[in-house]
């Protein structure tokens, strides 16, 4: 478990640095170097200011969920260069929400299964969901 959580602090770093310096040569190795790694990444930057980040259209249409932003689309891209620049091909799994598997297939391509147990569903009352809007602001 230790070892999932450095990595998840690592993948953590370089994606908060795209904008910066991507991460070092040695942080690609080692996700290179380990079998059976574990890589867990959030969707990209949201568009605000339409949907419901708990929404999911059963449909496949999006309809009424948040979607991803421009900036989280470009950041999406960018990390899709790190990953093939350094010819890291992981197993993607994806929560089936839109702007997972838009993350997902900016990041991936095509190559990726979704699993609706990784589906953001409302788990508490009003109050508790209020307060998960206003933190994702």
């Amino acid at each position: 478990m230790f070892r999932i959580m450095c990595y998840l602090l690592v993948a953590a770093a370089c994606i908060g640095q795209l904008s910066a310096e991507p991460a070092s040569n040695e942080f690609w190795e080692l996700i290179n170097s380990e079998k059976n790694i574990v890589i867990l990444m959030r969707n990209a930057d949201l568009d605000r200011t339409d949907g419901n980040p708990l929404h999911w259209d059963d449909s496949g249409r999006c309809i009424n969920e948040t979607l991803l932003s421009e900036r989280g689309k470009e950041y999406a891209k960018k990390l899709g260069q790190l990953f093939q620049k350094n010819a890291v091909v992981p197993i993607v799994i994806s929560s089936p929400m839109f702007r997972c598997k838009e993350t997902a297939s900016l990041v991936f391509g095509e190559a990726y299964i979704t699993d609706p147990v990784l589906r953001e569903i409302a788990s508490a009352g009003a109050v508790r969901h209020e307060a998960f809007l206003d933190k994702s602001a």
